[in-house]
């Protein structure tokens, strides 16, 4: 549940598992992307703002108990039908 809490009130820096416009990447390894992106967030606020909206929107679209229960059913019975 923390990381949840950190993707709604935190812009991060990932270059696995972004989906769409949730997220920010940086090229790994490359210091100079880091530092790029790094800079592009800190002189515009609106667009750190608007990835935490948009992240917020995805956790609350994906990331419900509805859909975890319904995924799991789903895993159950696959592995009881072999």
């Amino acid at each position: 549940m923390e990381t949840l809490k950190f993707l709604m009130t935190s812009t991060f820096y990932s270059p696995y598992h972004l989906r769409g416009d949730s997220g920010y990447c940086f090229k790994a390894g490359n210091e100079k992307d880091l530092e790029g992106k790094s800079r592009e967030l800190i002189f515009h606020k609106n667009l750190v703002s608007d990835i935490q909206f948009k992240a917020q929107r995805r956790i609350n679209e994906n990331y419900n108990w509805d859909k975890i229960t319904d995924r799991l059913e789903e895993i159950y019975e696959k592995v009881l039908k072999g």
